[in-house]
């Protein structure tokens, strides 16, 4: 290119024009023939070629210039992805989630651009390497990632070769096509220039070589003639500076923005203060359940309305973002385009005009799902932690009746041969018997000798729930789900997973939950109430009745299905009364246990009382014997047991009624003695050793009713 202050000079001082053009010169057909002689197009041509040298020259600056500037773009571009990489890292390493971590590597990993990845920090290192073994790279950049304030380690991206090979050829031929364009152009315009310029410059030399000729030397007066270029030469370098300048301008623009624009996986986003989107690119798109952008923006007309899942938080955001003016981290719920709903955390600033109003905010979104459901997930596993804590609190509060069991009898030594043979299995067991015989007891013992034992043993009593709240209970409830229900409540078979429920008085559960609660036998699986989604358990039941749920079934209060699927593995506890040899070896636990907690020594225990308890019929089992040794030892006033039995202490065999004739008399003795007084601390359950259910069952089934209720058993 021609610089400013270069001049053509043409000059004829000193040359011998005889000896150059002879007599010929004279003649007056060559002087019009020099004359008239077109020089614009031989002029045209030179200048062509003179600019085609000076163009060689320029070509091969411009391939190490193109070569230049493709690296500094390239460098440019791999820090823009470091620094873009390094804030999207940051939260996921001060957090140590290591699947984000894969996640966001994985995905960077996947661009074009890059062909490897590497991360070193306090918490691990990563490398992420792209499957193309075609993939090279020429160097690498690294960058600091850090979180406020503080570093957590470096990541190290390496390009490939490829993307540097396109940038060279793309400056290259921005500079060639623009190189020869303004060759063309200056051959073009400055052939027309020069002809003007020259033409008169030029025939005053023809004139003087005719002047020289014909002998006339005045005419050699003046001694050259002066071209001047420099307009020229400033206007088309002018021209062409501007050109380079724009085009380096929108090159450095596009190269800064659009590789983090378009590559990057957060969603970026402009919005208006309207609520309506300035641009969005293809990773938001995405994340929203979007085909493209276009397709966004044209959908989402107010962003406030349309993609918040509650407007208030929507509010906040951007309250705090007028506030704070700019805001980091802040968890939101979104609309997707399917109508699904997506967690996302928004990175956002205020963007202002000239005048200092607000012009758009632009920030970018983070898909958090993973997190958010990991984060679910923690919270479910401490809620159940929770829940399982203070069940295992309750159960701990429970009075026990044994610490183990206590017999030496033929009919319990059996019933423990039983137990030892079906405890290291999974398989269903119905424990029948009377009440207070210890069924809980051979619960406990089916459990604590199985393969579950180091997981808990969840405990219900179908007797003393409410119909209404059973299935709550045993299955947990949704919040909302009715009156009543604030909080989300985890059920019974949901803390016993892995371990065993022992169903307590399972005949007295209502026939609507019979059903579902074989579901849960047969198939694992059961439903919180209010809640249409299906969880799974891994449980072992054991269920206990003192009903004849042969003849619950007969009558069609209990279903036969769920009948058989619980006696899988039947054992009948027997009464009290059929194992007498075992009372002297109860008696002298309960005396131990007593007198260390109600501070006496009771030595002795007369052989009389003993046959008496041996003789006595025990309506309430092994929980009547408790509470009577319990009584004996408080009015003992020595060392020797009083023992005191209720009145109705003869035999059955002895007046001639029945075992249930006797039993009803002596619960409805007890009833009236204590003002048919059934619950509380005074009530005829204390005495008879009974859960209140449980009284009132065997009340219903006696048909035992209070004298002024008529019909009405309590």
């Amino acid at each position: 290119m021609l610089h400013t202050g270069w001049s053509l000079r043409i000059s004829i001082t000193g040359m011998d024009l005889n000896r150059v053009f002879k007599k010929k010169w004279s003649s007056e057909t060559m002087r019009n023939r020099l004359r008239h002689y077109s020089i614009s197009r031989n002029l045209t041509i030179g200048l062509f070629l003179a600019f085609g040298c000076v163009a060689g020259v320029t070509l091969y600056a411009s391939l190490r210039f193109s070569s230049h500037q493709a690296r500094v773009a390239l460098q440019k571009k791999t820090d823009e992805y470091i620094t873009s990489l390094a804030d999207i890292l940051a939260v996921p390493l001060w957090h140590f989630n290591e699947k984000v971590i894969e996640a966001i590597g994985q995905s960077y990993v996947q661009n074009d651009f890059i062909v490897a990845i590497r991360i070193e920090s306090v918490v691990g290192d990563w490398d992420f390497r792209k499957d193309d073994p075609k993939s090279q790279t020429a160097f690498l950049r690294t960058g600091t990632i850090c979180y406020q304030g503080e570093t957590l380690g470096e990541v190290t991206i390496f390009p490939t070769t490829r993307y540097y090979a396109i940038l060279n050829r793309r400056f290259f031929w921005s500079y060639t096509v623009t190189l020869v364009l303004m060759i063309v152009i200056l051959s073009l315009v400055s052939g027309g220039l020069f002809r003007q310029l020259l033409q008169k410059p030029f025939m005053q030399f023809i004139d003087l070589v005719n002047a020289y000729v014909s002998g006339d030397q005045s005419a050699f007066s003046r001694h050259g003639t002066y071209i001047e270029l420099e307009p020229l030469v400033a206007a088309l370098k002018q021209m062409g500076d501007t050109i380079s300048a724009q085009m380096r301008s929108l090159q450095r623009a596009e190269q800064k923005y659009r590789g983090i624009f378009d590559n990057t996986v957060a969603g970026i986003f402009q919005i208006t203060p309207e609520g309506k989107f300035i641009s969005a690119n293809p990773a938001l798109a995405g994340i929203l359940g979007y085909d493209s952008p276009e397709e966004l923006m044209k959908c989402i007309d107010d962003v406030q309305q349309q993609l918040y899942v509650d407007r208030r938080q929507g509010d906040e955001f951007i309250k705090l973002l007028e506030q704070e003016k700019h805001v980091e981290a802040f968890e939101v719920r979104l609309h997707r385009k399917d109508g699904s709903m997506m967690w996302g955390l928004l990175h956002a600033r205020l963007v202002y005009d000239d005048r200092g109003n607000v012009q758009h905010y632009e920030g970018f979104l983070q898909d958090i799902a993973v997190r958010k459901q990991a984060e679910m997930e923690i919270q479910h596993l401490k809620e159940q932690l929770q829940a399982e804590n203070i069940y295992l609190r309750e159960e701990i509060k429970l009075e026990h009746n044994f610490d183990e069991i206590i017999g030496q009898s033929r009919m319990l030594k059996s019933l423990l041969s039983k137990v030892e043979q079906v405890a290291p299995t999974d398989t269903t067991v119905l424990i029948s018997g009377e009440t207070g015989t210890g069924k809980e007891l051979i619960a406990r013992a089916l459990h604590h000798t199985g393969p579950r034992k180091d997981r808990p043993l969840v405990k219900v009593n179908c007797a003393a729930l409410p119909a209404h709240l059973i299935e709550s209970e045993l299955f947990g409830h949704e919040k909302g789900a009715f009156t009543g229900a604030t909080v989300r409540r985890i059920g019974r078979f949901e803390f016993a997973q892995e371990g065993t429920i022992f169903l307590d008085e399972i005949g007295e559960l209502p026939l609507e939950l019979q059903a579902r609660l074989l579901r849960v036998i047969h198939e694992g699986e059961f439903q919180r109430v209010g809640s249409s989604r299906t969880l799974t358990c891994d449980v072992r039941v054991i269920a206990a009745t003192n009903r004849n749920l042969k003849e619950e079934v007969r009558h069609r209060r209990f279903r036969q299905d769920l009948f058989y699927r619980l006696s899988v593995y039947p054992l009948a506890m027997p009464p009290l009364r059929d194992r007498a040899e075992d009372i002297p070896l109860l008696v002298q636990a309960f005396v131990q246990k007593f007198s260390k907690r109600l501070g006496k020594q009771i030595e002795t225990i007369p052989q009389t009382a003993m046959n008496a308890l041996q003789q006595y019929s025990w309506p309430g089992n092994v929980r009547e014997l408790e509470n009577v040794i319990e009584r004996a030892v408080i009015i003992s006033p020595d060392n020797t047991l009083r023992i005191e039995l209720p009145q109705e202490q003869v035999l059955a065999a002895d007046t001639g009624k029945t075992l249930q004739e006797v039993e009803r008399e002596y619960i409805l003795h007890v009833l009236q003695s204590r003002g048919w007084r059934v619950s509380g601390p005074k009530g005829a359950a204390v005495v008879l050793g009974l859960n209140e259910a449980t009284l009132r069952s065997r009340m219903q089934k006696l048909a035992i009713y209070r004298p002024k209720a008529g019909k009405s058993p309590l």
